[in-house]
């Protein structure tokens, strides 16, 4: 290694190195992550069409909040965070339940809710030592696609949206 001479920038190459390339790594799982999410849910909103979407959409935020309980508890997080992850659950199993029976805007809610937690709580809280960041990142733009075509299917008019509650679909 060459000796530091003031001014000179061989003092810290192998530190800027690595922050460097740990910029342009975290920059490369956004570009790759975020439109992957966006994908995945136009695929999975394909799919959902073909069957009960309502009840898909519900089933499904429960499982996407119970996958941060798996992450947490299987890569060994303290009790506090399994504590909030189960939360978690509980909150989006809430807005999926009331999505069901009260009205589809409270699954628009709940899975417009998820990308904070995705951002907030998972990638730039605590549970990034146990969520890998691609999943975070991908789970962002997934979870707001989702809110957005449930949000569009709720405010659609007409008496057979299946986002419609069921005393309202077959009125007119």
């Amino acid at each position: 290694m060459l000796p530091y001479v003031a001014g000179s920038p061989t003092r810290y190459p192998r530190r800027l190195h690595n922050h460097c390339q740990a910029q342009i790594e975290v920059l490369c799982m956004w570009i790759v992550w975020l439109p992957a999410g966006v994908i995945l849910a136009v695929i999975f909103i394909l799919v959902a069409r073909t069957l009960n979407e309502p009840k898909v959409f519900a089933i499904v935020l429960i499982v996407a909040a119970l996958i941060y309980v798996g992450f947490a508890v299987f890569g060994g997080a303290p009790g506090a965070r399994v504590a909030l992850e189960i939360l978690g659950v509980i909150l989006y199993g809430t807005a999926a339940v009331l999505g069901l029976r009260v009205t589809p805007w409270w699954l628009a809610i709940g899975w417009g809710a998820h990308p904070v937690w995705d951002a907030g709580v998972q990638l730039f809280g605590g549970g990034h030592a146990f969520v890998p960041g691609w999943y975070a990142i991908s789970c962002i733009s997934f979870d707001a696609v989702l809110a957005l075509y449930i949000a569009y299917q709720c405010s659609r008019p007409g008496p057979d949206n299946s986002f419609k509650p069921t005393s309202l679909r077959h009125r007119a």
